[in-house]
């Protein structure tokens, strides 16, 4: 009976302060299975180290995971310290190093999948909502109609006090589909309810929303929630971003925090060796990089008239210092004699090589059809074709990230030597 009692008063409290019912239960659990652990002792009873014995039962004898462990320390902590004032020094019981995991990352391309196919308007919003201010699920359980400011374009995020712990950005595309849903749905209080108990999701509710769109659309990776908050965060760093800016935003300051983010950025980052002379035109003076002669007797001698006729904007605007409109015009030239390359190996050795290295690409019918490949991918199928080689591959790789960095927005200014370089390595591997 006395197991009962503290269960149901643990279960109370952690109601009260708004913990989600997952982990209530958990936490009951673990205090039921210390309660098994000393059979011959009330939990009232309990010391420090009797804590501790079994804290290190589950490392040792069971073997149990550090998340495991920790869970178990977690209830401890709050059933012992915090709810009964026992102020025990938990933090002298050793506890295993836990690992972060190295979680999936969905694409820009399958964010969009999820969010635009989503018929339902209030699950549209709130997906959008979550991934574009990079909440958990708790932040958008919580969420309340005046959370959201229309008038400064903010949404307030809350603590589990009701205190505003940080303001993210409304994104004009949520701003659109939260006014059509509130006018549609007219919730009472919170933004995400029930449309006929308005009663607000749970997190069971909001995960299985999230899981469904994930199975429909047949995304084979592992995602929970927290995928779209991992995702906002990487999307955020490659539109330019710098990380420690969003994590700041986002009141994320631990250096383990950082480092997470970082070993994500980095997982997929090849190590490409090179000189810094081979990437130098030595042949040109420093002072005027852009030599126009030099480049206008090779682009004269290209056949293809588009080709041609991006390569000569190249020129003009680099020659009159708009060098990042000039390596898009360039970088444009090359992706069309590329696909033209590997167009003309055939529909199924082209497809073949695609589906290699993106199983959900649309077939290759016609030239058109390659606008839904993207550029590294078109690299990737081009050496599985046997137009270039591993290192011309990873060169115009490089010239790939320079084409991009211009086309962002920002204040990216490529320098002329730079400009000179990336158009003498593009015209000698594509149209030499």
């Amino acid at each position: 009976m006395e197991i009962q009692a503290h269960s149901n008063e643990l279960r109370e409290d952690l109601k009260r302060k708004s913990y989600a019912d997952k982990t209530i239960e958990i936490y009951v659990d673990w205090l039921k299975k210390l309660d098994d652990f000393f059979p011959k002792k009330k939990l009232d009873e309990i010391e420090f180290k009797d804590i501790n014995e079994f804290l290190e039962h589950l490392q040792d004898r069971l073997n149990a995971a550090p998340a495991t462990v920790n869970q178990a320390f977690q209830s401890y902590n709050y059933f012992f310290n915090k709810l009964h004032s026992k102020n025990f020094d938990l933090t002298k019981i050793r506890k295993p190093e836990r690992k972060r995991s190295n979680p999936d990352i969905l694409t820009v391309e399958e964010i969009l999948l999820i969010i635009e196919n989503t018929d339902n308007l209030q699950q549209k919003l709130l997906l959008a909502t979550a991934y574009s201010a990079g909440l958990d699920i708790s932040e958008v359980r919580d969420l309340k109609i005046g959370d959201v400011d229309f008038q400064r374009d903010i949404i307030k995020i809350r603590n589990k006090k009701g205190r505003v712990v940080r303001e993210a950005i409304l994104a004009r595309y949520v701003k659109t589909l939260a006014k059509k849903h509130i006018r549609q749905n007219s919730p009472s209080t919170f933004l995400f309810e029930s449309t006929t108990t308005h009663k607000r999701y749970n997190v069971t509710t909001i995960g299985r929303i999230l899981k469904n769109q994930v199975l429909k659309h047949k995304i084979h990776k592992k995602i929970s929630f927290k995928t779209l908050k991992y995702s906002y965060v990487m999307h955020s760093e490659q539109l330019g971003r710098p990380l420690q800016f969003i994590l700041k935003d986002m009141k994320i300051s631990s250096s383990q925090s950082l480092v997470f983010f970082n070993d994500i950025k980095n997982r997929n980052t090849k190590d490409r060796k090179f000189s810094p002379l081979d990437k130098i035109s030595l042949h040109q003076q420093i002072e005027h990089p852009i030599n126009r002669d030099y480049f206008e007797q090779i682009i004269i001698g290209i056949s293809n008239k588009a080709e041609r006729d991006y390569l000569k904007e190249a020129l003009t605007c680099m020659s009159v210092g708009s060098l990042r409109a000039g390596i898009i015009f360039a970088w444009n030239a090359g992706i069309l004699n590329i696909r033209q390359k590997c167009f003309n190996h055939g529909s199924t050795s082209l497809n073949n090589a695609i589906q290699k290295f993106y199983p959900r690409a649309k077939e290759i019918k016609k030239m058109d059809d390659f606008a839904y490949i993207k550029d590294s991918t078109l690299l990737l199928t081009a050496q599985e074709l046997g137009e270039i080689d591993k290192g011309e591959k990873d060169s115009l790789e490089d010239c790939l990230d320079l084409r991009n960095k211009c086309g962002h927005p920002g204040n990216y200014k490529p320098k002329s030597l730079k400009a000179s370089s990336f158009m003498e390595e593009l015209i000698n591997i594509v149209f030499r």
